[in-house]
């Protein structure tokens, strides 16, 4: 679900442009529950990510924003990996911290007034942080050609959990 163009890399410091779907959406009808809720759509999102190899690892920092109107947020993450090569495989384990605008998490989270019931309050969140781990495998077919699957697991902030839409 991400692309991405490097279009600088030093012996340190590698900066690219980013754009990745973002799988948050949901449809009404996908719960009882969500009955009256207006969909949420996905959205690309698109930005910057700038990583510094140091003597260990690789710190992150990616910066995108909602590209398609869908929310009209942005996100902003810092990350810390640790690459294992095995030839044509890389494992990276990596820890993080994400920050949602309030915009991203009220439209995903968020209830309007003309949504509530007696069961699902009006919510209006503000912006969220939380950490995160990741585990990736990256497989290189060639020298231009890879394929990658992640794994991530957030520890969601009080605003997102809150939410009368989020069970526990």
């Amino acid at each position: 679900n991400r692309v991405g163009y490097r279009f600088y890399k030093g012996q340190q410091l590698s900066v690219r442009l980013v754009a990745e779907w973002m799988f948050r959406g949901y449809d009404a009808d996908d719960s009882h529950y969500l009955s009256g809720m207006d969909d949420r759509d996905g959205s690309i999102e698109g930005g910057i990510a700038a990583s510094f190899k140091d003597g260990w690892g690789i710190s992150t920092v990616r910066v995108v924003t909602d590209l398609m109107g869908t929310h009209d947020g942005q996100e902003v993450t810092f990350s810390y990996a640790k690459p294992f090569v095995q030839k044509k495989l890389t494992l990276i384990p990596s820890i993080g911290v994400a920050f949602a605008s309030s915009h991203l998490t009220d439209y995903y989270y968020g209830v309007e007034p003309d949504e509530a019931t007696s069961a699902r309050p009006q919510y209006d969140p503000s912006e969220a942080a939380y950490p995160y781990i990741t585990l990736t495998a990256n497989y290189r077919f060639s020298e231009k050609w890879s394929s990658m699957l992640s794994l991530r697991y957030d520890w969601l902030d009080s605003e997102i959990s809150d939410s009368p839409i989020v069970d526990e």
